[in-house]
């Protein structure tokens, strides 16, 4: 701020010719020597402060850590998996279905949910999402046919059921990981 003063001072003096040109330069590269360092640490400071929003861990939602595979002080890089974590307000089964069970399956149908942990619970829920391909498409060593074997195996495919009407202490009691028995109405 002194060296902007001190420059516009000068500047007015200048044209006045109250002030050598060697003053006036002086003045003007004092300023702009300082304003370009004040710039370059406003920039260190933005670098800074990216910098430690890039050291916060922030979840996708309300939710509890499951697994931990990280420890203080240990350097992860981009993309390495640092918690296993549970999402706190919904729930969902994956039901893994014979494709000649999929005439019926539709978005938005409705379902009956028993969960094996839980006998006698019944949860409501609706068909949330339909998987695009089997299981065997994306498995680590797909099926080949190339060697003539033509035995037909039937395919599974991944649907997801929302579990609908959840209280908080069944939220609590589900889960990830147990086994279900899905029935998913056709009509």
């Amino acid at each position: 701020n002194e060296a902007e003063t001190n420059f516009k001072r000068a500047q007015d003096l200048f044209k006045t010719q109250a002030i050598s040109r060697e003053r006036f330069d002086n003045a003007q590269a004092t300023f702009k020597d300082l304003d370009a360092k004040m710039k370059a640490a406003q920039a260190q400071l933005a670098q800074a402060s990216l910098n430690l929003d890039y050291t916060k861990i922030v979840a996708p939602a309300a939710g509890t850590v499951a697994r931990k595979s990280i420890e203080v002080g240990q350097t992860v890089m981009p993309g390495q998996a640092l918690f296993g974590f549970v999402d706190g307000q919904s729930r969902w089964v994956t039901a893994n279905l014979k494709e000649t069970q999929l005439e019926d399956v539709k978005l938005g149908r409705p379902a009956v949910v028993e969960i094996d942990a839980l006998s006698g619970k019944k949860f409501k829920g609706e068909v949330e999402s339909v998987s695009p391909s089997t299981g065997a498409v994306f498995s680590l060593l797909p099926p080949d046919n190339s060697t003539g074997n033509f035995t037909k195996v039937v395919q599974r495919v991944s649907v997801r059921i929302k579990l609908l009407d959840l209280k908080p202490e069944d939220i609590q009691k589900l889960q990830v990981g147990l086994s279900a028995f899905v029935t998913i109405q056709a009509h």
